[in-house]
């Protein structure tokens, strides 16, 4: 505990100007990550910028869950529940965004 300077605690709790806002996003970690991939050969040949490799925007992201990740399921005679995604299986992001690899890594890696 002496070597440590600050401390800061992280909970669950929506952070930004979205609920679907995470730490990594608000921090603008992830830009880097978006920017590396915009990058890659395969991402420059189909011209994907680096917003296409976020969940809140369209040509990134599931279309059935809207980059949610799950889906309201309503019930008829009890409340309604969420559950994973069928798509994207909570992933939040199309196929085609997961084509686009760095070292062979995809952006599934860093999203989960």
């Amino acid at each position: 505990m002496e070597a440590l300077r600050r401390l800061v605690r992280v909970d669950q709790k929506p952070i930004g100007r979205t609920p679907r806002s995470n730490l990594a996003t608000y921090t603008g970690l992830f830009d880097h990550v978006r920017k590396l991939l915009a990058e890659m050969p395969l991402a420059r040949k189909r011209r994907y910028r680096a917003g296409r490799f976020s969940f809140n925007v369209s040509q990134g992201r599931c279309p059935t869950c809207e980059g949610e990740g799950f889906v309201n399921v309503e019930l008829l005679l009890l409340p309604s529940v969420y559950a994973p995604c069928s798509t994207c299986h909570g992933t939040r992001y199309n196929p085609q965004t997961f084509e686009v690899t760095w070292r062979e890594k995809t952006l599934l890696n860093a999203a989960i």
